[in-house]
């Protein structure tokens, strides 16, 4: 029985050959366009007294855009693709956007967005697989190896010192929770991180693009895959995509318990989180300036490859 239940998280952690393709593909493209890099350094240089929250755009972030509100001047708010629209409309900007997907469907997204004077405002995170022309619409761009992907199997011989991270797929939220714990965050709230839903036409946030019959990324409906229990209700609906992505969440925490992590979303059970609603989470007000904060952050955790010193673009295009 657990066989049949769960044989879909193998399958699916199998990978597409297309997919290696397109990664290595991406992978020379970012080497030679986007130049700076979350480093190889997992040491804690400094502490980190401010929680990050990963916003997710699952059904419940719309009750927590309030919440989110009040207190980002207290917390690093790091998006999670899709939900860029809905932060856009609520005015809220992160300080941080994940972005993991190979697609071009990636770039369409935030084009959509139109709004040039909001997205330069925030600083892009993604893999070595992101679509290069995406970092174009964001303040700046630092991305990381994929563990395991072809494209950092490819160049890594090149460049060691870029930081390889696991667990960064199947959905956005993964690698905005493995990015998070690389750059030292030792407290981490999911807001909007559903993995499910309890009406299959409510299946994202409302004020997200899915609900756009004009964006070209309309859905009506989600498939129903499976029942799981709900962090604050007996069960909710999946797919198997989501249950891949709850279980890849589990994974990374239980490697890195150093971690608390709140889990606020009014959606799936996710072992190794404490489940508590955002009324009753308390947020300290920081003494530190948040700008500064990132500022150093970057400055500690990233640098710049000088490519033509250690491989050629030559040596890329014969790649």
């Amino acid at each position: 029985d657990r066989i049949s239940k769960y044989i879909h998280r193998n399958f699916n952690g199998w990978g597409f050959f297309e997919d290696e393709l397109i990664a290595i593909s991406h992978t020379l493209k970012n080497i030679q366009k986007n130049k700076f890099v979350i480093k190889n350094d997992i040491k804690n240089i400094f502490k980190l007294d401010i929680p990050a929250i990963i916003i997710g755009n699952g059904p419940s972030l719309d009750k927590e855009i309030d919440f989110i509100k009040k207190n980002q001047e207290n917390m690093i708010l790091i998006s999670c693709g899709s939900t860029l629209t809905s932060l856009h409309k609520h005015k809220i900007i992160p300080d941080f956007h994940v972005e993991i997907e190979r697609t071009k469907v990636v770039f369409d997204w935030i084009k959509n967005i139109n709004d040039d004077s909001y997205t330069k405002k925030i600083i892009l995170l993604g893999i070595n697989t992101i679509y290069p022309d995406t970092s174009d619409f964001f303040h700046s761009f630092y991305w990381l190896y994929k563990s395991g992907d072809s494209g950092e199997s490819v160049i890594k011989n090149y460049f060691n010192d870029i930081a390889s991270l696991s667990h960064t797929n199947p959905t956005v939220v993964n690698g905005g929770i493995a990015i998070a714990a690389h750059l030292g965050f030792k407290e981490i709230i999911l807001a909007g991180v559903d993995m499910g839903f309890k009406e299959p036409t409510y299946h994202h946030s409302q004020t997200s693009d899915y609900y756009n019959k004009n964006s070209g990324f309309y859905k009506e409906k989600e498939n129903i895959h499976l029942k799981i229990k709900g962090n604050f209700q007996e069960e909710l609906f999946t797919t198997l995509e989501f249950d891949q992505s709850k279980f890849t969440i589990e994974t990374k925490l239980k490697e890195n318990p150093q971690i608390i992590c709140y889990n606020i979303s009014d959606g799936a059970k996710i072992m190794f989180t404490q489940s508590i609603k955002s009324e009753h989470l308390e947020i300290k007000n920081t003494t530190i300036e948040k700008k500064a904060l990132i500022e150093k952050l970057i400055s500690i955790k990233t640098q710049e490859l000088i490519t033509e010193s250690e491989i050629s673009v030559e040596n890329l295009n014969q790649i």
